[in-house]
């Protein structure tokens, strides 16, 4: 709420910028723009991590040897989608993320309505 407040409050000067908080911490001092700017790489970079391991993981276990080469192609692929610049992915990749959830919620309720709301035979033989 705060950041969202900080944003509001300084809204005509901060339009321009990519990452309009790091504008706005270098307005108080260039120190408190270098921690802010460490800060918020640091988060970019564990979030990044995280998820390329678990996309990783999804397609191939961490034992093999394709791990390895997954984890370097997607990470290929990621940091050249990553000089698109940050104001693209976010105008791409959200509605996209949206969308994958989207079609992920109407499989899972279909899984849902499948398993307990069509009626299933109360005894199956063994064949």
């Amino acid at each position: 709420m705060i950041i969202n407040l900080t944003l509001l409050a300084n809204i005509p000067g901060v339009s321009q910028y990519e990452v309009p908080m790091v504008a706005i911490a270098a307005q108080y001092s260039p120190a408190i723009m270098a921690g802010y700017s460490i800060i918020l790489l640091a988060e970019i970079y564990t979030t990044a991590v995280g998820s390329l391991f678990g996309f990783a993981e999804r397609i191939t276990d961490q034992g093999k040897p394709m791990f390895k080469w997954v984890v370097i192609g997607t990470s290929v692929v990621a940091f050249g989608a990553g000089q698109l610049g940050f104001s693209t992915l976010v105008r791409v990749l959200y509605p996209a993320v949206g969308y994958a959830g989207l079609l992920m919620l109407g499989g899972l309720l279909y899984g849902y309505a499948k398993e307990r709301v069509i009626a299933q035979p109360a005894f199956k033989p063994k064949k």
